[in-house]
């Protein structure tokens, strides 16, 4: 158990480190892939887009892949917004276990806005088109030591802008601990670091042949599980930034009343 907490001290206080060398610019608006940094599904939204530490459900495979080891049998989510300005965004996740093979997942994730008016240089019409950007990943997830998991995820990146597309492979990468343990109220701690988008840079198929490298997203966080009478408190914090962007702090609190209404 000792040589466990080392590893995981170690995993974790690297991914810090990473974090801290990420904190160096001001904003992170205007770099591609920024579909990939909205929520990813109710839950996580809830709790402040705060789930690296959790990643118990299909939502694990956008924020840690290295928590699906945590599923048993079969778990799927869906999920489709309709935004302003004819904004939609489509989110899907479906994981499958199989005991100590680890656990098999894949995600899709759309974003598309239609009826955009086309103009010429003269400013003509020349009639409408639409912007659609999407990703789809797999990932294996899998456990050592029973508590402490790791994961992976291979993505497949599109964005199609009237007739020009780029295209992207980028990967997924995270660790997760699970304590379980009857002190007092609390019998639940996790911990989990995760990053996002490595090595993932969008080619045209332009002339200019334009690469947009999506910048890498840093995740780590804590969380605890207390029951007070018939209530299950779910309390979570978690700091993320992207690379040379600023550092976000996120929080969030879910509660369960006798396991019937969240």
């Amino acid at each position: 158990m000792k040589s466990l907490f080392k590893i995981a001290a170690l995993v974790i206080g690297l991914f810090f480190m990473l974090l801290n060398q990420s904190f160096s610019a001001d904003g992170s608006g205007g770099k591609a892939g920024a579909f990939l940094r909205m929520p990813f599904g109710a839950r996580p939204a809830g709790l402040g887009d705060a789930f690296v530490s959790i990643a118990d459900d299909a939502n694990g495979l956008f924020y840690n892949p290295g928590g699906i080891y945590q599923i048993k049998g079969t778990t799927f989510l869906g999920a489709f917004t309709p935004m302003s300005l004819d904004l939609k965004h489509y989110q899907a996740g479906f994981i499958r276990s199989y005991g100590s093979m680890g656990a098999f997942g894949v995600m899709f994730l759309g974003y598309s806005v239609g009826k955009i008016d086309g103009r010429d240089a003269n400013g003509s019409p020349t009639g409408k088109f639409g912007d659609n950007e999407m990703a789809i990943s797999l990932t294996y997830g899998n456990s050592l030591f029973d508590v402490f998991g790791i994961g992976g995820s291979i993505k497949y990146l599109g964005h199609f802008l009237k007739d020009n597309r780029a295209t992207a492979i980028g990967y997924d990468v995270g660790a997760h601990l699970r304590i379980e343990r009857e002190y007092a109220a609390i019998h639940l701690i996790r911990f989990g670091v995760s990053a996002s988008n490595l090595g993932t840079s969008l080619k045209w198929n332009t002339e200019s042949g334009l690469e947009e490298t999506v910048p890498l997203l840093l995740r780590a966080g804590g969380s605890l599980n207390y029951k007070l009478g018939i209530f299950d408190m779910l309390f979570v914090g978690e700091i993320s930034s992207i690379k040379g962007g600023n550092m976000v702090y996120h929080t969030g609190i879910e509660i369960w009343l006798s396991n019937i209404l969240a």
